[in-house]
């Protein structure tokens, strides 16, 4: 790959964290980094496909229901939206013993 077509592609990249961001309506921010050991969790919803954003929207999303993946062990605010359903909060501990999230989505009215 040249040079050139890295920068197009980290271009591109950016390109889309933006127009994700926008489209939220929320400044995106880096998240904080979290020092310590890692933990493979799972966080589903029902139904799934839902967004999944940690501790604040501003840092901007995390993924999709369901989600695999690795979180530093700790206290999270786990938040969770789809298109006509009520968004959904819960504070989450992880660690070994409480690694997989299951969050029902109620439909709006």
């Amino acid at each position: 790959m040249t040079l050139r077509s890295l920068a197009l592609l980290a271009l591109a990249i950016a390109a889309t964290f933006a127009s994700e961001a926008a489209a939220e309506g929320v400044p995106r921010l880096p998240r904080p980094v979290r020092k310590g050991q890692k933990v493979a969790v799972t966080i589903d919803s029902a139904p799934p496909q839902a967004v999944i954003y940690l501790d604040d929207k501003m840092f901007g999303i995390v993924g999709y229901t369901p989600f695999t993946g690795k979180l530093t062990k700790g206290e999270y605010k786990l938040i969770v939206e789809l298109v006509g359903y009520k968004s959904a909060e819960r504070s989450i501990k992880v660690d070994r013993a409480a690694k997989e999230f299951f969050v029902p989505l109620e439909r709006l009215m």
